[in-house]
């Protein structure tokens, strides 16, 4: 009975990461989020602003990682983000 619980949550968590990676994936890959936020007629020192401030000008492993830190639910954060976040 132990096995069979572990075995269903492993699988669940498995289920999870992939729902997880395919989401990041199909944000990423329709157009430039910055365009996204604001639209066709922005200048290009505005969207290198919010690539900046959206951290899109990392790489695409550095970008899952602080999506991973978003969205779960122990995010880790220094104390400079959660005084610019207030």
């Amino acid at each position: 009975m132990i096995r069979y619980f572990i075995r269903k949550c492993f699988y669940g968590l498995l289920v999870l990461l992939g729902v997880v990676v395919t989401v990041f994936f199909l944000f990423q890959g329709f157009g430039d989020p910055s365009r996204l936020v604001m639209g066709q007629r922005a200048d290009a020192a505005t969207q290198e602003n919010i690539r900046k401030e959206l951290n899109l000008d990392q790489p695409r492993w550095k970008q899952f990682v602080y999506y991973l830190n978003d969205v779960s639910p122990i995010g880790l954060h220094t104390v400079d983000e959660i005084k610019q976040k207030v």
